[in-house]
């Protein structure tokens, strides 16, 4: 049940995102958010959705991969690989993920997320689409 209340966030999260619904978007994160980029770098809420304003609208965003661990009743790891593609299926970015949820004031919020480009993915990806 927890992982089913987190997959629930985690898919109405990045559905606000994509869909530019940011003040919506905002209620699945703490405050406190950290994300630690793929160079190892720490990031603010503030700038994480300065960058979400400026996410090209016309690509397609797909979670692949998604696993959810719970870590007791009250948090829980959710993993898995983003799939950015253009409306013809062409692959523009791919990358491995890590979110931490925490479930607090009666909702599950977005403690800390990490994510770093997939290079093989996409390489693979890109050969899968060749042979077809």
């Amino acid at each position: 049940m927890l992982e089913a209340e987190v997959e629930t966030a985690e898919l109405g999260r990045l559905a606000a995102v994509v869909g530019g619904d940011l003040e919506r978007a905002r209620a699945y994160y703490r405050e406190d958010f950290l994300e630690v980029t793929a160079s190892g770098e720490t990031r603010t809420l503030a700038w994480l959705f300065e960058r979400f304003e400026s996410l090209p609208r016309e690509l397609l965003y797909h979670q692949e991969e998604r696993e959810i661990r719970a870590l007791g009743s009250e948090a829980a790891v959710v993993t898995g690989l983003l799939r950015a593609c253009q409306a013809d299926g062409t692959v523009h970015s791919l990358s491995r993920f890590l979110h931490v949820w925490e479930r607090g004031e009666g909702r599950w919020r977005l403690v800390a997320g990490q994510g770093t480009p997939a290079a093989e993915a996409l390489k693979s990806a890109s050969h899968r689409a060749a042979a077809v």
